[in-house]
């Protein structure tokens, strides 16, 4: 009985255990990184420990969020595909909004000038 509810569970529990492994990895990255790196130093000697705990907090918060909209992102795609359909083909929407959600603003200027050359050809 006991091995049949593990089996059952195991997927769900594989997932939690990605899950706060992806939280963990991420925030002791971030920590690490603003409590030795050189170029947050009189940043670190103004604000003490709580520049790492905050950040790393900040970059595990970053994910959940993310982790959060996926679902929502993805019914908003589909809304937003169903509704340009009804005043013609847009094929290339999802593309789009994919790469300028997960762009920095620095990168979309070439994805956007790559995207065209692909339209265009």
């Amino acid at each position: 009985m006991f091995c049949g509810k593990l089996l059952n569970d195991l997927p769900r529990w594989i997932v939690i255990a990605l899950w706060l492994g992806a939280n963990i990895g991420i925030f002791v990255e971030a920590y690490l990184r603003f409590e030795t790196s050189i170029d947050y130093f009189y940043t670190r000697r103004i604000l003490g420990p709580a520049l790492a705990w905050a950040r790393g907090s900040a970059a595990a918060l970053n994910l959940n969020c993310m982790l959060i909209l996926l679902p929502v992102c993805r019914n908003f795609i589909s809304f937003l595909r169903s509704s340009f359909r009804r005043y013609g083909k847009f094929k290339y929407f999802p593309i789009i909004f994919c790469i300028t959600r997960s762009l920095s603003l620095e990168q979309l200027d070439e994805a956007c000038q790559q995207l065209v050359m692909v339209v265009t050809l």
